[in-house]
């Protein structure tokens, strides 16, 4: 009893000391960003730090958290793109100081909360109440699930897909959506779902058959592949990926193969942007970089930069000479469910209205990504920053809740998971994702009330 009291507290020190390590980091990091003038060599340190912090954070922790993904994302996204645009403009002090201090304090607000789940007891002792065994249509010798999986994917082929899909890759998008018009949301959530309800079907039902689920969700991923959009073709890949290696220890040899997951996703990007535009996506300018000379540019110009950072240009621009929204902006994720048709006034996202009050081109169903301070800035300012402190609380707060659930085999290790993948693309777009994650969970809840599960203490009488 006592060595194991002694255990933990030594556990509960050695966490604290990691994590106080962490912050003072962080604040130096900070120091530096205000202090320097030299905005290429903030951008040029922030992308090593960020590229090598990442995998010495999962080996430490022998895990992949949220927080990993969220800083995976913004490198990947956002200061890929600062990278690319630094070799092109001088213009990018302000905006750039502003976006990665922003995710600086996201970081220090989760390392303040990751005490609360990162010396948490292992929860061994969690009721296997929703198990899978509890659950009559996929127990062993019911065939059931499988029947509802090959349905799905019959409904998400056949219905609007595969002619999209076909369409897209030969004529290209534009065409497709001329033809077959947009793909329902509800359609999208279902490809971007379903590859993590087989993993999780593949592993406990099938007892770790992952090569009979990826067989399984391939044909979703060749679909994706040939509608040209990273972002559902991520986010399906996310679920079935974190699916496989929940509850694993991340070992070195886990480190290579991330890597070369994250590495045939980069490939798998380009070749999505040049079927989709018949443009490399080598840089903004159309130049070309050599690992020997710009091998952070080289890097960078396979990452996927999503505008983000033009876009909070033009919103520092406008919002020089207009007042804030103070919480309109934000205020858009409460109401976005009403349609026009009730409320032909209701107001528009940041991303559609912002980018049509000054600049022209755009279709009428496009909208640009601000990123996940894009309306917090509208709202409040410099302000939004302290709110971005709050955001790192909520990641260590969905985090304690992942590392209790995951614990089980229950289907809602499926709801969770997915938070991996919308956490990635939470740093792009917020609402976006938010209203994604919404589909899901309406996905998930039906295919939870079509298995109908029983409480284990429920007598059964045959």
């Amino acid at each position: 009893m006592n060595s194991n009291i002694n255990a933990t507290y030594r556990n509960k020190e050695n966490i604290e000391g990691k994590l106080l390590i962490s912050i003072s980091f962080q604040i130096i990091y900070i120091l530096f960003l205000l202090l320097s003038s030299n905005i290429n060599l903030i951008i040029s340190i922030s992308f090593w730090i960020c590229i090598f912090f990442i995998p010495c954070s999962i080996l430490i922790n022998k895990k992949i958290r949220l927080i990993d993904v969220w800083n995976l994302a913004f490198v990947f996204i956002i200061i890929s793109e600062m990278v690319l645009l630094s070799s092109v403009t001088s213009d990018l002090g302000k905006v750039s100081k502003y976006l990665l201090l922003a995710n600086s304090i996201v970081n220090i607000g989760h390392t303040f909360y990751a005490p609360k789940y990162a010396y948490r007891p292992n929860f061994n002792n969690i009721s296997n109440l929703s198990s899978t065994d509890n659950y009559p249509l996929i127990s062993k010798g019911k065939n059931i699930f499988i029947y509802i999986l090959i349905i799905s994917l019959i409904i998400y082929f056949v219905i609007k897909l595969l002619p999209f899909a076909l369409t897209n890759a030969t004529l290209g998008r534009q065409q497709a959506t001329l033809i077959h018009g947009d793909i329902p949301p509800l359609t999208n959530s279902i490809g971007m779902f379903l590859p993590c309800v087989i993993a999780w079907y593949s592993i406990n039902i099938r007892k770790n058959n992952t090569l009979a689920g990826l067989l399984l969700a391939a044909p979703i991923f060749i679909i994706q592949l040939l509608i040209g959009t990273r972002f559902y073709l991520l986010f399906s890949l996310g679920g079935f990926f974190f699916m496989i290696l929940k509850n694993r220890k991340i070992k070195i040899s886990n480190i290579i193969i991330i890597i070369l997951f994250v590495a045939f996703f980069i490939f798998i990007s380009d070749y999505m942007l040049i079927n989709r535009t018949g443009n490399p996506s080598a840089t903004t300018d159309g130049t070309t970089f050599s690992f020997v000379d710009n091998p952070e540019k080289l890097l960078a110009s396979h990452m996927s930069p999503e505008g983000v950072v033009d876009m909070t240009n033009l919103m520092f621009n406008h919002f020089e000479n207009h007042p804030h929204t103070h919480g309109l902006s934000s205020s858009f994720i409460f109401i976005f469910w009403i349609p026009r048709t009730i409320w032909p006034d209701k107001p528009q996202m940041l991303g559609y209205w912002l980018i049509r009050e000054h600049r022209s081109g755009f279709s009428d169903s496009h909208n640009a990504s601000f990123g996940f301070t894009g309306d917090l800035y509208a709202d409040f300012g410099y302000f939004s920053l302290l709110i971005c402190f709050f955001i790192g609380i909520i990641i260590g707060v969905l985090q304690k809740q992942i590392n209790k659930n995951l614990q089980s085999s229950s289907f809602s290790n499926t709801l969770f998971v997915m938070l991996y993948p919308a956490t990635f693309f939470c740093v792009r777009s917020p609402q976006t994702t938010l209203f994604s994650y919404i589909g899901i969970a309406v996905i998930y809840f039906i295919i939870k009330f079509i298995i109908k599960p029983r409480p284990a203490n429920r007598r059964s009488y045959t």
